[in-house]
């Protein structure tokens, strides 16, 4: 996804921006019934993770999502206390949504600053019975598609029944749509 721009002055120049792993991931997880989402981000990246979820209008599936819009002092000395906090917020924030599925998604500084996010999910998933899923998801790891299918690999590595198989089948996961 590239843009020519022209500026005033007639100079042009290519804008190269295309969305990361974290919107995909985002995305994918959006589609997903009663999952709630903690991402793990300062405030610019969870500007853009609030705009991806927009509630999936293909199914009708309403996802919240609560940012730990971490600072400085998160990005120097760790944000691990704030995302714990986060991630139990938006489970009991959204017990009327009956969430089975919190999902915890990091961005580029988070993910450099080296939280134990895995940690912190089966520590929560403790307390509280839901499911935490933590996957590292910052935009420079790859794109769109990666972050999907990181969840679609997650829900599959969590959740499938690996012992059924049924003779001629095969599971679908859909694509998520966007645009």
């Amino acid at each position: 996804m590239s843009m020519n721009i022209v500026t005033r002055e007639g100079k042009s120049y290519e804008d190269m921006w295309e969305p990361g792993c974290f919107a995909g991931a985002i995305l994918a997880a959006g589609t997903v019934e009663n999952s709630v989402i903690a991402f793990h981000a300062p405030s610019g990246c969870s500007i853009w993770g609030t705009h991806y979820r927009a509630d999936p209008i293909t199914t009708g599936i309403y996802t919240p999502i609560l940012s730990t819009a971490i600072h400085e002092q998160e990005v120097i000395h760790g944000g691990t206390k704030k995302l714990g906090e986060t991630v139990r917020d938006v489970i009991n924030r959204n017990k009327w949504l009956d969430p089975k599925v919190c999902w915890i998604f990091t961005a580029d500084a988070t993910s450099m600053v080296g939280d134990d996010i895995v940690a912190v999910a089966r520590e929560v998933e403790g307390e509280t019975g839901v499911n935490v899923i933590a996957l590292d998801t910052p935009a420079f790891s790859g794109g769109y598609n990666l972050g999907a299918n990181l969840v679609y690999a997650a829900l599959i590595d969590r959740f499938a029944d690996k012992e059924v198989k049924k003779d001629n089948s095969i599971n679908i996961i859909g694509p998520v749509l966007s645009g």
